[in-house]
């Protein structure tokens, strides 16, 4: 993407609270590192409901060295069965 669109943003997921499918948050951890070493510009992080998860989330990419831009996942709570059902997804 680079190669041929370098003035374009790439962003990547992060997730403050594991990905459901990540064996361990060290396993995840190491995913996120290797998609920024592919050249991410940003992480946008999934929903969390508890602010703390994504200081602590900031501050383990931080001891890793990821030093690009990581944007909260926030979501307007406009409707409470959406927001169960998405949280169940997670």
């Amino acid at each position: 993407i680079r190669e041929h669109f370098p003035s374009l943003g790439i962003g990547v997921a992060g997730y403050p609270e594991k990905h459901p499918q990540a064996a361990s948050p060290e396993v995840d951890l190491d995913n996120l590192q290797r998609k920024v070493a592919a050249g991410a510009s940003a992480v946008f992080t999934q929903l969390f409901f508890d602010n703390q998860t994504y200081f602590r989330f900031r501050e383990a990419c931080a001891r890793r060295g990821i030093a690009i831009p990581i944007v909260p996942g926030i979501m307007p709570i406009t409707e409470f069965a959406r927001i169960q059902r998405i949280a169940a997804l997670s």
